[in-house]
């Protein structure tokens, strides 16, 4: 099976020089894939495939009536089990295509990067910056049409670096020889494996997919994109002071927690994915502090420690006394690698749930913050700001938890449970299966904040959210579930009909009037959040009605907010079809309406558009860094800046009309 980079009405000739890294990368995968097929399955199969592959290319290239016959022909003459075979080659195919695609993005950044000037959107090329209440927040959330198994996504992420391999460094002879021979075997691998599942993927299979992302990207590139920050703000002290900001991105999770329309997501399944989250991200805390432990290595005679340093070892013996007295021993002349090495061995026994554990991530955070500035007042300022910066970074964006979990449901159900715990649905003597999962639910919130902080589990997103009693209702099932120490609960609307857009100014009112949101306005400072649904309201009105709607229902809260002295975040509930409102992130951002971003940025990212963004640390990096200069950029102009949209108001308004009852007949 062998490829192009392109097929049918683009002649990949024209395409320049700079394609001809992605064709050869093409043809060397898709050339592995046939032999692969070939030797698994038989030169038949092969040739079926290919047959079928240029008999498509050439009916595209030029429709006619017998091309159409050819197509029609070889597929006809397949029986169920090779057709299934044949689908199958063409998956692995454009798999591999889209693989090499994206290899070729990676390259073309990097070609651009080494131009000297600031790549398009990315943080250096913002020209103004002002981070004092920047915060962005990629929410990650399961989607059906995530079709891939973590099998074959593990296999390609395995090819893609084994592509880079060959191309980024010199090898030798015996050395290419050996990629390209893992190459084989990985592909071979991919052919084999059943792109199918054999069950349904279950809520918490869910969760270690998602958690694959954290592993492969998002861990370890969020220190990369803080420090291009710092870079663009201080260009000549990268790395050799504090920096100034705790970092700006953090992380929200629906998976295991979004129950809207899921029976299998239930209060066991919340706690069990926070569980799973703070295993993962505890053991990747405990590998970086000992990574970087061994780097610490200077001499307690160069670099003398603070009564600060010394203190904080005192209290880490205190806390795990034998492993204090041995790493005493072993490295009795380094203090401040002893203290990282404790800090590793704590991690672990927050982990497992044994002495010595942290009670907090904030205790590790000031026992890092201990170490930095003795380093920093013993003459190494390097070392402080250096790799121990990236761990400060990724305890603030992560802490214990990993990522915030969300819990979303209906506010129908919510309602229904509330009507019947209080006396005011159908009486019972024991309440209903629904009522008692919502008690639980909501219990489940209480135990994962004892366990790991408010921040870890606090939001409730009440779908369909048509008044302020619905959000009320959240506070009440928290109180009934726990009512000696309720969980603390943010209730967020999620506003998706055309109806409810329209009153959305009008229901925040009503909510923050209420006791309830006067106390929680109160305890967060000011901070509100609405969420705006994409995907429901352009089901109602179209695409186009739709998101005028969205544009109209945004800019009234904002200027709803500002009246109040409020601080909105909106929550933008996209997908990755043009439907669900998907498209270019950035774009997205800065079309926003003025005044409604105001440096806080807050969307969905669903299935396969989180592991598109996400696979390749090279292109997560880059994604992130739009994110952040769009939020930027948005953030910039003044909220009571005139908004272009008023200029076409009419036309607007009637294009919003013509397109709903086009949709609507």
């Amino acid at each position: 099976m062998t490829g192009r980079a392109g097929s049918g009405r683009r002649d990949p000739r024209r395409q320049g020089p700079r394609s001809k890294a992605l064709r050869a990368d093409v043809r060397l995968l898709t050339t592995m894939l046939g032999d692969a097929i070939a030797e698994s399955d038989g030169e038949e199969l092969l040739a079926t495939v290919e047959a079928l592959r240029t008999a498509t290319i050439a009916y595209r290239g030029h429709a006619t009536e017998a091309r159409l016959r050819r197509i029609t022909e070889l597929v006809d003459g397949l029986d169920l089990r090779r057709a299934e075979h044949v689908i199958r080659a063409f998956t692995c195919y454009f798999q591999l295509v889209n693989l090499a695609e994206e290899r070729h993005r990676v390259r073309t950044l990097r070609r651009r990067a080494r131009s000297g000037k600031p790549v398009k959107d990315s943080i250096g090329a913002l020209e103004h910056v002002a981070i004092d209440d920047l915060r962005i927040r990629p929410v990650l959330t399961a989607h059906p049409t995530e079709a891939k198994r973590r099998a074959v996504v593990e296999h390609l992420w395995r090819i893609g670096a084994l592509i880079e391999q060959l191309e980024d460094l010199p090898l030798g002879a015996s050395e290419e020889q050996e990629v390209r021979r893992r190459l084989r075997e990985e592909i071979a691998g991919l052919w084999r494996t059943d792109p199918i599942r054999p069950h349904r993927p279950e809520p918490l299979d869910e969760v270690r997919a998602v958690l694959a992302l954290f592993d492969q990207t998002i861990f370890t590139t969020l220190p990369a994109v803080m420090r291009e920050m710092e870079r663009r703000l201080d260009p000549e002290g990268v790395g050799t002071g504090p920096p100034g900001f705790e970092t700006f991105l953090r992380w929200g999770t629906w998976v295991g927690g979004d129950r809207d329309g899921n029976p299998g997501v239930t209060a066991e399944v919340t706690r069990a994915a926070m569980s799973i989250q703070s295993e993962h991200v505890l053991r990747g805390l405990e590998a970086a502090s000992r990574r970087i432990a061994r780097t610490l290595s200077v001499s307690d005679r160069d670099v003398p420690p603070t009564r600060a340093l010394q203190r904080g070892l005192a209290r880490a013996a205190a806390a795990m006394p034998r492993v204090a007295a041995e790493l005493e021993r072993k490295l009795s002349d380094a203090p401040h690698r002893r203290m990282l090495g404790l800090a590793a061995h704590r991690l672990a026994a927050t982990r497992e749930g044994s002495p010595g554990a942290y009670d907090s991530p904030t205790d590790l955070l000031r026992d890092i913050d201990v170490l930095q500035r003795s380093l920093a007042q013993g003459g190494v300022p390097r070392l402080a700001y250096g790799e121990l910066q990236h761990l400060r970074w990724q305890v603030e964006a992560f802490g214990f938890h990993l990522a915030s979990m969300e819990v979303r449901q209906h506010s129908s159900v919510f309602a229904a449970a509330l009507a019947e715990l209080t006396g005011e649905g159908r009486a019972s003597a024991r309440p209903s299966a629904q009522a008692r999962e919502a008690l639980a639910t909501f219990r489940a919130i209480a135990e994962i904040q004892q366990r790991f902080g408010t921040e870890a589990c606090d939001h409730v997103v009440v779908s369909f959210t048509r008044s302020a009693d619905d959000l009320v209702g959240v506070v009440r099932l928290a109180r009934l579930a726990v009512p000696e120490e309720p969980p603390e609960v943010v209730p967020v609307p999620l506003l998706e009909s055309r109806a409810d857009l329209s009153a959305a100014a009008d229901i925040l009112e009503d909510w923050i009037s209420r006791p309830d949101g006067r106390r929680l306005m109160r305890r967060r400072e000011g901070e509100l959040e609405v969420m705006v649904g994409y995907s429901d309201s352009a089901k109602e009105a179209g695409m186009l009605a739709a998101n005028l709607e969205l544009y109209r229902a945004q800019r009234e809260m904002a200027a709803w907010a500002r009246d109040r002295g409020l601080r909105l975040t909106i929550f933008h509930g996209r997908g990755g079809a043009l439907g669900r409102g998907g498209g270019p992130a950035s774009e997205a951002i800065t079309a926003q309406p003025p005044g409604s971003v105001a440096g806080r940025f807050k969307v969905t990212e669903q299935g396969e558009v989180a592991f598109a963004r996400y696979g390749n640390p090279a292109l997560a990096r880059r994604h992130l860094e739009q994110l952040t200069n769009a939020v930027v950029r948005a953030s910039a102009e003044p909220p009571d800046a005139p908004d272009p949209a008023d200029g076409f108001a009419d036309p607007i308004e009637r294009m919003s009309d013509v397109s709903r009852e086009h949709y609507t007949s």
